[in-house]
């Protein structure tokens, strides 16, 4: 008996699908790694065993879903797209990627009064930038610089110091779409990072000792600085010109939302003003901060101030000035400052100013112990299902004020404010440690691949790196069903202190481990 034909719609369906299949194969497949070293030749084919000379000569050469790896050394070179143009990637899923050689440490020394890599244009770039040092001392005008209508970059674990201009400068009037991830952001004479455009994120960064503000979201001449994403971010010691200025500022736009980040040392911790409506600030841990922890003002309406700890900053906990409408300030820990709250055009509740019990305040953590006046004493809010720690809120009646949830049953947290998983302590036999590398061993590379201890019986894991016992300033995992984890980006020398938690169905325990780097 013949075949029946298959019916139109199906048949077109089935040609279809093959045509896309076809093509996602094709690009994966025409994909092409290209290296470049400083015993390379441009005039080579840009294989590993045949290396590009310039990073240039790379770019140029590039195509979407390709990657070159630059290895290790000291690169004195410039790429601006107007006079060095390339290729765009597709989508995320087939972008350009130009990044360091895994392991390699790659330093960038900018051309004089220009960046490291500066588009201009109107494309969707689709462009990821990863593992690169960016030392632009008494040369570059920025490490970075995207301009115009570019949309769609992503910088990843890169550093960026020592810039006469802005570290990162974003300019335009558009939705940009870009990512920086894991950018720590130093000792730049202007800004730390000055963002005009919207929809782009800044997420596990370090942005420290810059002479203005640390981040900077602000447009001088529209209100286009919209819908930006701040989160897990640690911004301290900015300012150090010694003028008025934020670790970070949230302004010319609607949207902007920051949320459990760190800020310390800064002349205000983070701010919001100028032209904005409707930015919201949660979750986050400010203290010690030179005048403001939380400042609002410059007629910012429709503010929302929500479960931050603000503590023994020098002169105001919460601040909003004259002039600001419509705001809410709510279920906050604002505890040990000169003036813990001062308070206008704000709807206020459920803020704690007594002792809150702190786990241990002086070594900066700012978790609650039990019998903690915070706990169930603040009220639900729409839009925080978290805290810091990424626990659920509530776990009692009601949301705990601050930053932290309590979770009962765990005598308090031991983690400290810089870090961030959940808190309970470890066991005898669980879980099992870090099997590699061995702790306690030197490290020799600034990207290292940790493998924890895994059983049968183990839902999930979660990794902290920091610079202090428990802290997760170098990186903070989030909670993952793997158990190896490459981390980059990390300092050259001192101590490293890596927390491994495992979660078996009843509860999060964690061990904790140490590793020197080869240069202490």
């Amino acid at each position: 008996m013949p075949l029946s034909k298959p019916n139109k719609p199906f048949y077109y369906f089935l040609v279809c699908f093959s045509f896309l299949v076809s093509l996602s194969v094709a690009e994966s497949t025409n994909a092409t790694t290209y290296y470049v070293a400083k015993t390379g030749s441009d005039g080579n084919p840009g294989t590993n065993a045949q290396p590009f000379r310039t990073i240039v000569k790379g770019v140029r050469t590039i195509s979407a879903g390709d990657t070159l790896y630059v290895k290790a050394g000291t690169y004195s070179e410039s790429i601006d797209t107007w006079q060095v143009p390339f290729a765009t990637g597709t989508s995320w899923n087939n972008p350009i990627t130009i990044a360091a050689n895994p392991g390699d440490t790659v330093i960038i020394k900018p051309l004089p009064d220009k960046a490291f890599i500066w588009i201009a244009g109107t494309q969707e770039r689709y462009l990821i930038i990863k593992g690169f040092i960016v030392d632009g001392t008494n040369t570059a005008l920025h490490g970075f610089k995207f301009e115009g209508k570019t949309k769609y970059v992503r910088v990843i674990d890169c550093e960026v110091k020592n810039v006469p201009g802005v570290g990162i400068l974003v300019t335009g009037a558009v939705d940009s779409h870009h990512e920086f991830i894991n950018v720590k952001i130093h000792h730049n004479v202007s800004h730390g990072i000055y963002v005009e455009t919207g929809r782009n994120l800044l997420e596990k960064s370090r942005i420290y000792n810059n002479g203005k503000y640390g981040a900077h979201f602000f447009h001088s001449g529209a209100t286009t600085t919209h819908n930006n994403t701040i989160r897990h971010n640690r911004f301290h010691d900015n300012n150090t010109n010694g003028q008025w200025g934020c670790g970070l500022l949230l302004s010319s736009g609607s949207g902007n939302a920051a949320y459990s980040n760190i800020a310390y040392g800064n002349f205000a911790g983070l701010c919001i003003q100028y032209r904005v409506t409707s930015s919201r600030l949660y979750n986050n841990i400010i203290y010690q901060n030179d005048y403001y922890g939380i400042y609002v003002g410059g007629n910012a309406d429709g503010s929302k101030i929500e479960n931050n700890t603000v503590y023994n900053n020098d002169t105001y906990g919460i601040f909003l000035a004259d002039g600001t409408t419509n705001s809410t300030v709510k279920n906050n820990i604002v505890r040990s400052n000169n003036t813990n709250l001062r308070l206008t055009g704000a709807s206020s509740s459920k803020n704690l100013t007594t002792d809150p019990l702190f786990v241990d305040a002086g070594a900066k953590n700012f978790h609650l112990r039990a019998g903690s006046p915070a706990i169930d004493f603040g009220t639900t809010i729409s839009g925080i299902s978290k805290d810091f720690d990424g626990i659920s809120r509530p776990q009692g009646s009601n949301f705990d004020s601050g930053a932290y949830e309590f979770q009962s049953g765990s005598g308090g947290s031991t983690g400290g404010s810089t870090g961030g998983s959940t808190s309970t302590t470890s066991s005898s036999t669980f879980p099992a440690p870090i099997a590699s590398p061995s702790p306690g061993t030197t490290l020799t590379s600034t990207s290292v691949t940790f493998t924890g201890g895994h059983t049968s019986q183990d839902t999930a894991h979660w990794l902290l790196v920091g610079t202090n016992p428990g802290a997760s300033n170098l990186h903070n995992s989030g909670s993952i069903t793997s158990h190896s984890r490459t981390v980059s980006g990390l300092p050259t020398k001192g101590t490293i202190y890596v927390r491994w938690y495992s979660n078996k169905g009843t509860g999060w325990q964690y061990r904790d481990h140490t590793y020197s780097m080869n240069g202490n």
